[in-house]
């Protein structure tokens, strides 16, 4: 047991095998890390073998931010910090040992993905800093899977009928592997194509949850693409193609009229 009631990991297992955060661990390491500012230092991760090297910040805030290898390889580095005094304590239980921080939510989420088979993998590798249980750090490693995000593509018109009928299926994949994401946004999928056929990921899953495999269209998963129905619609897309995008995750019939009275009723 960790010092503060849950499982824990040894830090350095766990940062030469992120994987095994996953199936009851927290993340919760047994020293605090010292993590470089991504703006004007080469990333923390060398020493754990992600091999980070220098970066260029690309967004962001005081508190969270995303920064790009200036290198070849092109990997992300995903920022979240939370000073003190305030910080650690935000939400109910958000930033403690008791729940899941939004960087672990979206390592998980990455992993669980990964694992189905249901789009390439894209967690590299996490690490937390933490003070007598509560959160001051978070930093996530990502690849780079290339391609744009879907709001870019429609607004240049560059989305075809088969890239919206792919994103269908994906986002029933997704729902059937048990994963339900309420951020589930144009802005937060990306496509590219190989061989010309279209690829999708999900990516910022910071929101996201993990459920036992039942009821696919369950309330939640319907709240999900009633979410991703009104966002199509916002952006411009007409509704015969957004029916192509529902039409390709096969609802029940029963599930069909519910998305579309919600989403009417939004409307």
């Amino acid at each position: 047991m960790g010092r503060w009631g849950v499982r824990q990991a040894p830090a350095a297992d766990l940062y030469e095998h992120p994987q095994r955060a996953r199936d009851g661990y927290k993340l919760v390491p047994d020293k605090i890390l010292s993590i470089p500012n991504p703006r004007t230092e080469p990333g923390p991760m060398g020493a754990a073998g992600s091999g980070l090297g220098p970066l260029e910040r690309i967004s962001g805030s005081r508190t969270s931010w995303l920064a790009r290898e200036t290198g070849a390889r092109r990997r992300w580095l995903k920022t979240y910090r939370y000073p003190l005094p305030w910080g650690p304590v935000r939400g109910a239980f958000r930033n403690t040992f008791l729940a899941l921080s939004r960087a672990q939510r979206e390592f998980r989420a990455l992993e669980h993905l990964a694992g189905a088979g249901i789009q390439p993998a894209l967690a590299v590798d996490l690490r937390e800093r933490r003070w007598l249980g509560f959160l001051l750090e978070s930093q996530l490693v990502l690849e780079d899977f290339g391609g744009s995000d879907l709001a870019r593509l429609l607004a240049d018109g560059a989305v075809r009928d088969a890239d919206l009928a792919a994103l269908g299926a994906f986002v029933g994949k997704l729902h059937g592997s048990g994963l339900r994401d309420p951020d589930l946004k144009a802005r937060n999928l990306l496509l590219r194509h190989e061989d010309g056929a279209p690829i999708w990921a999900k990516i910022d899953a910071s929101s996201s949850r993990i459920s036992p495999r039942g009821d696919r269209w369950d309330r939640a998963r319907i709240s999900d693409v009633v979410a991703l129905h009104d966002d199509l619609h916002s952006l411009g897309l007409e509704q015969e193609r957004i029916d192509m995008v529902l039409n390709a995750m096969q609802p029940s019939p029963a599930a069909q009229r519910r998305i579309r009275s919600r989403a009417a009723s939004r409307g």
